[in-house]
């Protein structure tokens, strides 16, 4: 199935739920079927905040009837004194994303960083999948999943201002979509380190309304966990519940909360790979409990 088939598979499917879930599908139209003609994917180029808003923002207004944001320091204050940040964001539901991407892009622009150009790290699956790939180039910026070494790269080409990510990943999977998840990989972190820049931490709630908790009963997990491969058992024995997503109806207050992290002035280069992944984990895992600690304030 096409991406333009699909989209108008939605646009039918939700017709029915009324006048605000049918613009939802017309605009989600807009762009499938833009990326689909190759109208918005150009090779090389790369967008700013300022660029993604028109449609950002149309979106968002039909997915969240009320904004909340907080910053500290003020996000005006961050972006004019740090030319890159990564921005590491609680994901919430398998779904979440969907919002807080639009989200980010607004309030961005709002601060005064319409002009900075995003950069954001996905599953590299995404772009494997026929109907997806295309669109997931045009979001991220990024033409190819990418290991590591390359993003570093990337990143301190001096062509982007801001590394997005999710660092729970797909365990986004499992939990109540408030509760931070292990976090899929630290080396965000390092990355940030190499870059010499602070990491952003941005907390969401609200989003949670688009995944429903399913609690697995403790026998039938205690018969399982052992037989589910480790990249799977780690965030079911935290969470011991799986997350669906169910579908985007709008969020009635969305709520975020913002704070720089520092990072201490190291050279990840002059330290042994055990040292780097010790130093790395730790500073991750602090990212962690202030991202939790951020969103206990705000659900």
């Amino acid at each position: 199935m096409t991406a333009s088939a699909f989209v108008k598979r939605l646009r039918s499917t939700v017709a029915a739920r009324g006048r605000r879930a049918t613009d939802i599908a017309d605009d989600l139209y807009r762009v499938f079927s833009g990326v689909a003609s190759g109208m918005v994917e150009k090779e090389g180029v790369t967008r700013s905040y300022k660029d993604f808003l028109p449609i950002a923002d149309r979106i968002l207004n039909l997915l969240v009837k009320n904004l909340e944001v907080e910053s500290s320091p003020e996000l005006a204050e961050i972006v004019s004194q740090h030319k890159q940040l990564v921005c590491a964001q609680s994901h919430g539901p398998a779904l979440g994303p969907v919002v807080y991407t639009l989200a980010m892009c607004h309030y961005f622009n709002k601060a005064g960083g319409g002009d900075r150009v995003p950069v954001a790290i996905t599953h590299r699956l995404f772009y494997q999948m026929p109907m997806m790939k295309r669109l997931v180039r045009f979001i991220t910026q990024v033409p190819h999943a990418v290991g590591f070494d390359e993003f570093v790269e990337l990143f301190n080409s001096g062509e982007y201002n801001d590394l997005c990510l999710m660092p729970e990943g797909d365990h986004c999977n499992f939990g109540n979509g408030l509760d931070v998840m292990p976090f899929k990989s630290p080396r965000f972190v390092e990355i940030a380190l190499r870059s010499r820049c602070p990491i952003l931490i941005i907390a969401h709630a609200g989003g949670e309304a688009w995944g429903k908790p399913l609690p697995v009963p403790d026998a039938l997990l205690d018969r399982t966990l052992g037989l589910l491969p480790p990249l799977l058992a780690k965030p079911m024995s935290h969470a011991r519940s799986i997350n669906l997503p169910i579908w985007m109806k709008p969020i009635e207050t969305l709520k975020i909360k913002m704070a720089l992290f520092p990072l201490p002035d190291l050279n990840v280069d002059e330290m042994s790979e055990a040292e780097r992944k010790e130093v790395v984990g730790a500073l991750a895992d602090q990212v962690r409990a202030q991202m939790q600690s951020m969103v206990d304030e705000i659900r």
